[in-house]
């Protein structure tokens, strides 16, 4: 198992639900993520408990981590937040910092290297008494030493925040330092913190970590039954109800039969790289399947004058997307009919991913770009189109389509027309809901690497605002165009799973029949 990359084991996890491979992920990562909790608790009993709470949520959650990232940053996302979640705060963060000035008054020259230990020691303590918004990023970068993008995925920051939280962070512990009677320089600093010698796990800790994988209902219920803080019961009771009562119904949710317990030596996911249709008559269709409405496949209005997609106002069509590895990039051409003039003002798609879970909403921005014109020697560039006779507005326009674990982002001829956040349970499939009559030509599906993605922190931060919405809500996005440098004509609907569902006809979802040719 050692010899595993993090991906291998995940993988492997998935396929064979072999506790052995999640016990060597918990045990990779059990010396930082104790460190990490311990930050948050100030003492070893709550750190060990936070860190089996968040190994029994990474167990419960590992199938939303996405192949080709950071498996050690997502997992101290998870201990992270199990941490706030519980509320362990330092209650007596003042008197602690006064007790410590009176016992470290006088003046300490740092160019003195044989005070170097008790200089670490120094700034270990007071690194625990900043506010946690300083606290954690300067713990993870400087003592656990992430990357700057790493520990902003760990912490969901856009890396610009985190590392002005490191600065401001550092400043203000050269001023506690200061008032304690040490003066240190920021660089100074930051060689200490980087050199400082960290505790490990205890061997009985990593082996509970181990026995996280293999027995989760024990682990959970023993930790509920320990004498802990009100906060800690709490936390560790719910675990315990999920855990005994939810169990199995996640791994009947997952939908695959029990395996047997061969491990292979070395896994090597298979994976597409791209998929592409030009709706030629000898293609395959397996990947594309209306969903509902009118969607078939005419001949001689493609890009080319050769076959493309049709798509009725209100149709919706399905990809399959199941064989990719996120991220993907989805690019299409499409053209609509219009009813009169140069001005599309219906024209368009919303894109969806399949399995939204029933306890999260779907945030779906739209009209972030302002109503397409054209100049008059594009009018007369496109009269020449042969598709306007048959009441199509005549130009290809290019779509671009990002599909992350979270966000579908769609971009409109090189510039962000609409960004849908919502997590799938499973990314098998993406919906192609069409807003009016429309062509599509040149669907090509690919596997883009992580940084090719646009980014879209902004909207992010700007959902998580938002709480659990039992029914779907519309927002005017006026008052904050500028903040997310979009259209005032923009707006964000906040959909409850089964209104989407509604909305769009994805209870229909399941009953598609193949793609056939038809005449229009």
């Amino acid at each position: 198992m050692k010899q595993l990359s993090d991906d291998e084991l995940v993988k492997g996890y998935r396929d064979l639900k072999t506790p052995e491979y999640l016990a060597e992920i918990f045990l990779r990562y059990s010396d930082s993520a104790f460190r990490t909790a311990f930050q948050f608790s100030g003492n070893n009993a709550d750190a060990e408990d936070a860190v089996q709470v968040a190994f029994v949520k990474c167990m419960h959650d590992l199938y939303q981590y996405q192949l080709g990232t950071n498996l050690r940053a997502w997992l101290m996302r998870i201990v992270i937040n199990t941490c706030k979640n519980k509320k362990i705060e330092e209650k007596r963060r003042s008197s602690r910092l006064e007790k410590y000035s009176a016992q470290n008054k006088g003046y300490i020259n740092a160019e003195n290297t044989q005070e170097k230990e008790e200089l670490q020691q120094m700034v270990r303590k007071s690194v625990a008494l900043l506010p946690e918004k300083y606290r954690t990023p300067i713990w993870l970068v400087l003592f656990e030493e992430f990357s700057y993008a790493d520990a902003s995925r760990s912490l969901e920051l856009p890396e610009k925040t985190l590392r002005t939280q490191v600065a401001r962070g550092l400043e203000r512990l050269r001023g506690q330092l200061q008032k304690a009677g040490v003066a240190l320089s920021i660089p100074l600093i930051t060689e200490l913190t980087l050199n400082t010698p960290l505790e490990a796990a205890s061997d009985s800790f990593k082996n509970k970590c181990a026995d996280v994988a293999t027995s989760p209902n024990s682990i959970a219920t023993n930790i509920a039954t320990q004498k802990a803080t009100t906060s800690t019961i709490i936390s560790f009771l719910a675990i315990t109800l999920i855990l005994a009562g939810g169990y199995l119904a996640w791994i009947s949710f997952i939908n695959e039969p029990q395996p047997n317990t061969i491990i292979p030596t070395n896994i090597s996911p298979k994976f597409k790289s791209i998929q592409k249709w030009n709706f030629d008559e000898n293609e395959n269709y397996s990947g594309i399947k209306p969903v509902h409405g009118k969607v078939y496949i005419i001949n001689s209005l493609g890009v080319n004058k050769s076959n493309c997609l049709y798509a009725s106002e209100g149709s919706m069509f399905e990809l399959d997307i199941s064989e990719f590895q996120l991220p993907i990039k989805i690019t299409l051409s499409n053209d609509y009919i219009v009813p009169r003039g140069n001005k599309i003002q219906k024209g368009g798609i919303n894109v969806f991913k399949s399995s939204y879970p029933s306890n999260k909403n779907i945030f779906n921005f739209a009209g972030l770009r302002k109503v397409i014109r054209l100049s008059d020697s594009e009018i007369a560039k496109r009269s020449k189109n042969q598709n306007i006779k048959k009441g199509y507005f005549g130009q290809w326009f290019k779509r671009t389509i990002y599909v992350t674990e979270d966000c579908i982002d769609i971009w409109f001829d090189g510039i962000r027309k609409g960004l849908v956040y919502g997590t799938s349970t499973d990314n098998k499939k993406i919906y192609i809901y069409s807003l009016s009559s429309g062509i599509f030509d040149n669907i090509i599906i690919e596997s883009v690497k992580p940084e090719i993605v646009p980014n879209h922190s902004k909207f992010s931060s700007f959902v998580n605002k938002f709480p659990l919405q039992k029914k779907s809500i519309l927002y005017d996005l006026k008052d904050d165009c500028q903040q997310l440098s979009i259209s005032k004509n923009s707006y964000l609907a906040v959909y409850e799973k089964k209104r989407l569902e509604e909305t769009i006809g994805l209870s229909n979802a399941g009953d598609e029949k193949a793609l056939t040719f038809g005449s229009k």
